[in-house]
C-alpha cells in the first residue's frame, strides 16, 4: 500500500497536476499511513472535479472518507498553510484530530464546485473506531514560547535624553528581569531626572527629592535576537511622583540592539511617554542609550 501511495505522489510531483482523489483510492482502507500533501492552485484542477480547500486555520490529522466509509485522503495538516484537494463529485465525511479531540464535517461536493472548509464547519464528536494511539500522537499546537522554555536573568542601565518642562533634561535608570527563549523580556524598570549643575548632569540622582521619577512593569520582544544587529520593541507601564503629585505613565519604544559579546549588548532607541504633562513636563520623544547584560 505504501509503495502504491509513493508512486501516486511521484506522478503528481512530475506532472505538476492537481491531486485528484476519488473512488480510485478505494483500496486505502486503514489509518496507518500518514503523509503531508501540498495541493496545487485551484485554476489547475480539472473542470470535472470538485475542490475542497482546507483553510490555514485548520491543523492536525485529516481523514476524508466517502459515503461508503472508504478512506480516500489521509494527511497531516500544518497550521498556517492552505491546502487544496480535488475530488470526484459526491458526499464525504472529513475527520480532524487535533490535540486529542476529534472533529467531523459532512460535506457534499458537486462538479466544478469550490468549498472552503473553515474551523466553524467542524463539530466535536466522540468516535470509538479510531485507534487511541492515533489520537494521542497528534502534533501539539504551535506556541509563542515553544515546547521548551529557556529563562535567563537580564538587566541594564539606560540614559534618556528629552525635553522636560520645555527644557533639555536627562533621565537615568535601569531595568532587571528575565528573558524567555531569548525573545521575550519581562521585568521592572525605574528612572529619575538627573540634576544639572555647572553645565553638567549629576548622575547621583535621588528618587525621592521631588524631581520627575517613575517606574513600573516593562515588557519587551526581541526580533531575531541572535543576529549581531536586531530590533527590540518594549513597553513600560507604571507610575511615578513629581513636585505636583503622583501620575501614571505608558511608554512604548523601539531599540536597535548590537550584540557586543554573548552577554553584553548596546541599545540605541526611541520611546514616547504618554502621561500627565502638567505633572511631569514629559510629552516629547525620548532618545535612549543603554547597556544590557545577560542572554
Amino acid at each position: 500500500m505504501i509503495k502504491r501511495l509513493a508512486v501516486l505522489a511521484m506522478l503528481v510531483s512530475v506532472f505538476g497536476g492537481p491531486l485528484m482523489i476519488g473512488q480510485q483510492a478505494s483500496a486505502i482502507d486503514t489509518l496507518e499511513y500518514s503523509s503531508l500533501i501540498s495541493a496545487p492552485a485551484i485554476e489547475n484542477v480539472q473542470k470535472d472535479k470538485a475542490v475542497l480547500i482546507l483553510s490555514d486555520e485548520i491543523s492536525g490529522r485529516i481523514y476524508v472518507r466517502d459515503w461508503e466509509d472508504i478512506l480516500v485522503v489521509e494527511l497531516d495538516k500544518p497550521y498556517g498553510k492552505r491546502i487544496e484537494l480535488g475530488f470526484d463529485e459526491g458526499e464525504y465525511v472529513l475527520i480532524n484530530i487535533w490535540e486529542g479531540e476529534i472533529y467531523e464535517s459532512r460535506i457534499a461536493l458537486r462538479q466544478g464546485e469550490i468549498l472552503n472548509l473553515i474551523p466553524d464547519m467542524l463539530v466535536a464528536i466522540e468516535r470509538t473506531d479510531i485507534p487511541q494511539e492515533q489520537i494521542q500522537t497528534q502534533p501539539q499546537k504551535e506556541t509563542l514560547l515553544g515546547d521548551r522554555i529557556e529563562m535567563y536573568i537580564a538587566g541594564g542601565f539606560d540614559f534618556k535624553s528629552t525635553k522636560i518642562c520645555d527644557e533639555h533634561g536627562v533621565l537615568i535608570g535601569g531595568n532587571i528581569g528575565v528573558t524567555l527563549n531569548r525573545n521575550f523580556y519581562i521585568g521592572v524598570a525605574g528612572y529619575a531626572r538627573a540634576v544639572r549643575e555647572n553645565g553638567a548632569f549629576d548622575l547621583e540622582v535621588d528618587f525621592d527629592d521631588g524631581r520627575p521619577s517613575y517606574g513600573g512593569l516593562i515588557l519587551g520582544y526581541s526580533i531575531l535576537p541572535l543576529r549581531k544587529v536586531h530590533f527590540r520593541v518594549e513597553t513600560l507601564l507604571g507610575g511615578g511622583d513629581t513636585w505636583f503629585g503622583s501620575f501614571y505613565i505608558l511608554e512604548p519604544g523601539i531599540d536597535a540592539v548590537f550584540n557586543i559579546t554573548q552577554i553584553l549588548r548596546f541599545r540605541l532607541g526611541l520611546s514616547m511617554p504618554f502621561t500627565d504633562r502638567e505633572k511631569t513636563g514629559l510629552d516629547n520623544i525620548m532618545l535612549k542609550i543603554g547597556i544590557q547584560f545577560g542572554k
